[in-house]
């Protein structure tokens, strides 16, 4: 299926998920809702894959930030009772900083449907008000 088209010809973004950051989200990993995992799966083309079931192995993937700035991030499983947790990091805390996010602020990720884009996901953000 081809990615949606708007009338200027740019492939559109596709909304994935709304977070709003922790503790831990600004000051060491982002933890990755579970139940869009399998997106983030498809869009990195690492559909061979499953992190429910391989704690330790990461996928690489790149998001693009509102300054056209992309940032390698990588999204391993870590076990967290009885399931397997997504979390990320890579270049995640510098992103964080660079951007001055803060406890409460919300983080929007869009799949990225540019087929000449360097980055799998767009991230845009909010201030916590």
């Amino acid at each position: 299926m081809a990615a949606p088209i708007n009338n200027n010809g740019n492939h559109q973004p596709a909304f994935l998920f709304l977070k709003k950051l922790s503790s831990t989200d600004t000051t060491t990993r982002l933890s990755w809702p579970s139940r869009h995992l399998d997106a983030l799966i498809e869009a990195t083309g690492h559909a061979g894959i499953n992190l429910n079931v391989t704690p330790g192995y990461g996928v690489p993937f790149q998001v693009l930030d509102a300054n056209n700035q992309v940032w390698h991030l990588v999204c391993f499983t870590r076990r967290t009772g009885s399931y397997l947790k997504p979390i990320v990091s890579g270049e995640w805390v510098q992103f964080v900083q660079a951007n001055n996010l803060h406890v409460g602020d919300c983080v929007s990720f869009h799949r990225n449907r540019d087929p000449g884009s360097p980055a799998h996901f767009l991230v845009h953000f909010d201030r916590a008000s």
